[in-house]
Parts: structure tokens; sequence; C-alpha cells
């Protein structure tokens, strides 16, 4: 198994009905990335996504070398307690459950170079270097 479908049935998605939409939801995306990826002429693509697992990370790196262009993964590195402070200063209908963001950081499998060299291109920006406003 791979660790995507081990997060899966250990409960990252609520239920099974948000399992499907999940699952379905990446596969559109990874799809249309490689939809624009084939057109051959795009700049840049910038796929937001947590890709928590280093699996779901790989996915749009074979797909960078199937098409020969650059992937860099940039990770903005917070810490717990700043993302429920953050998560916290959301509306409430877009806000995730505490659990959740818990769950995540416990599974989060961030970018290791020296065991992955196919990671040697991520970038982790700290959230206190990230000006602007926002909530």
């Amino acid at each position: 198994k791979s660790s995507d479908e081990e997060g899966e049935e250990e409960g990252t998605v609520e239920n099974g009905a948000e399992l499907w939409a999940w699952k379905r939801a990446r596969g559109v995306a990874e799809k249309e990335v490689e939809a624009l990826l084939a057109q051959g002429d795009v700049t840049l693509i910038i796929v937001d996504d947590n890709l928590y697992y280093r699996s779901m990370r790989y996915t749009f790196c074979q797909l960078a070398r199937q098409y020969r262009v650059g992937l860099l993964t940039v990770v903005l590195d917070c810490n717990v307690p700043l993302a429920l402070q953050r998560n916290r200063q959301r509306d409430e209908a877009e806000r995730v459950p505490d659990k959740i963001i818990h769950r995540m950081s416990t599974r989060l499998e961030l970018p290791d170079p020296s065991s992955h060299p196919w990671e040697r291109h991520s970038m982790f920006i700290a959230p206190d270097s990230i000006r602007g406003q926002g909530k």
C-alpha cells in the first residue's frame, strides 16, 4: 500500500463520501496539470495543495520528467500552534478541524533530498518571512 492509501484508511479524510470526493478532485487536478503540460507552451503551473505525502508530490515529479519541465516544491514551514491560530482566524465555514491539522502534522513527509534526490529542488519558507496582509 502507498502511504496515501494508509492515510486514507486511517481517516485523514473524515468519511467515505469525503474520501471519494477528495480522490476524485486529486485525480482531476493531476489530469488538468498533465493537459497543460501537454500543450507545451505553458510557462508556469502552480499546484496549490498540501501534498503532505511524498507519493503525492512524486506524481507531479513524474509529470515534470515526462514533459521535461522544471519542478520546485515550496514548503511553507509552519508549526502547529501557528497553523491552529491562523486557522481560527478563517471564516467558520472555511476552518479545518483542529484534529485534522494535528493529524496532518504527524503524517507530513517533508522533502528530503538526501534520501529522495528527486526532491532536491525544494524551498522552505518560514511564516515570519512572508509579508502581507491576510487573515
